[in-house]
């Protein structure tokens, strides 16, 4: 039996809607996909069956209205943040007068259950350099991050470069942790380049990240 998110559908053509109707917003269609977890983090999901098939006609037409305007909302919300993020970049490399200005790419990785590759939701993960928490570019971006079903366990960092932070040919290297009460914990290290200004489509990919239970015959809960 399939199951989808009716949610994801509706958000991802509000989004197309929007960006292309307005000119202004043609250098946001790369960050498409940031808009898209920004909404979807914020939005309780609509699942289906495929039994009932997945059309949107078949969505109660009130609740479409009203999911539709707090759609419009969260995506015109998603757009001032990230128009600010880089406002703010700029301003940053504008008023540095020591030098070049440098950055960090972005972070997006993953994180499953072993054994079924389900995505899991409510884990704690922390980006940290010599054991104390990063910080990131703007207070929009969490550190530490909690995973949802709305984002299927994906999580997104973006640091800031830090002068503290050890250079070693030209990279730094972060621990990223993965807590959670069902779960071992978990930590790897990651490798970030550091790049002379910012690119806001740039992103450093984490291999999907895997956690094990501690009880494996408690695996029911993550498809509640």
């Amino acid at each position: 039996m399939a199951i989808k998110n009716m949610i994801e559908d509706i958000v991802s053509s509000t989004i197309e809607e929007v960006l292309d109707k307005n000119e202004d917003f043609d250098n946001l269609k790369s960050s498409f996909q940031e808009i898209m977890a920004f909404v979807l983090n914020r939005i309780p999901p609509k699942y289906v069956t495929s039994e009932r098939g997945i059309l949107h006609t078949e969505i109660d037409s009130k609740f479409m209205f009203q999911q539709k305007s707090d759609i419009l909302f969260l995506i015109y919300e998603a757009i001032d943040v990230i128009k600010n993020r880089r406002e703010t970049a700029i301003a940053a490399e504008k008023s540095d007068d020591k030098g070049h200005k440098l950055y960090f790419p972005h972070l997006i990785g993953q994180v499953v259950e072993e054994s079924t590759f389900s995505p899991v939701s409510e884990v704690k993960i922390s980006l940290l350099n010599k054991g104390n928490p990063v910080k990131m570019m703007d207070e929009s971006w969490k550190n530490p991050y909690v995973t949802n079903k709305s984002t299927k366990g994906y999580y997104h960092f973006w640091p800031i470069f830090d002068e503290n932070c050890e250079i070693e040919k030209n990279s730094v290297v972060f621990e990223i942790t993965f807590e959670h009460a069902d779960f071992k914990e978990k930590s790897i290290k990651i490798s970030l380049p550091v790049e002379v200004g910012y690119n806001l489509s740039r992103s450093k990919a984490v291999p999907l990240t895997l956690i094990t239970l501690i009880n494996p015959d408690e695996v029911t809960f993550l498809y509640e």
